[in-house]
C-alpha cells in the first residue's frame, strides 16, 4: 500500500457517498488503493471501513484490535 488517505470526518457519511462533490468522487475511489485514517464521531463509519480503532479520551488515545470493543469504550464515555 503506497498511499494513506487522512480525513476529518465532519459531514454525513450518506452525503460524502451520495453527493457528486469532488472531495466525495476523490474519497471513494481513494479507499480502493490507499490506507485511511478517518477521525469521526460515527460508529456505523468505524464499523464500515475499519479493522481497527483507537478512542482518543481528555488526551489519552487507546488503540484497540476490535472495533466493539472500541465502540463500547467510546459510547461509555
Amino acid at each position: 500500500m503506497g498511499e494513506l488517505l487522512l480525513s476529518h470526518h465532519d459531514r454525513p457519511y450518506t452525503e460524502i457517498q451520495t453527493v457528486p462533490t469532488k472531495f466525495g468522487r476523490a474519497f471513494v475511489a481513494r479507499l480502493q488503493s490507499a490506507g485511511l485514517i478517518i477521525v469521526t464521531h460515527q460508529p456505523s463509519l468505524v464499523r464500515q471501513h475499519c479493522s481497527r480503532a483507537a478512542v482518543l479520551d481528555q488526551g489519552t488515545l487507546t488503540f484497540y484490535e476490535d472495533i466493539d470493543e472500541a465502540l463500547a469504550t467510546y459510547n461509555s464515555l
